[in-house]
């Protein structure tokens, strides 16, 4: 298994939403990701997806998708330490 980065809920949280405003129309969006689990899941990941999302000016659809991508490329990146 690859070494991931350890980072607290506030850093993936800003690593989520940086790469979630790279979609187009979604410079304003702001993701909070809300709980560390117990252990990794069925993923690797040790975050819930319970987040709070803020989709400022950006399409519902599209900040779904933007957040989707965003939360699959951040899994066997980073673990909550």
């Amino acid at each position: 298994m690859a070494t991931t980065l350890p980072v607290t809920l506030e850093e993936l949280s800003e690593w989520i939403t940086d790469k979630a405003r790279r979609t187009s129309g979604c410079a304003d969006l702001k993701v909070s990701v809300q709980h560390k689990l117990p252990k990794s899941d069925h993923a690797g990941k040790n975050w819930s997806d319970s987040l709070v999302i803020n989709t400022g000016n950006c399409g519902i659809d599209d900040a779904f998708a933007a957040i989707a991508n965003a939360q699959r490329d951040a899994i066997g990146r980073f673990h909550i330490s």
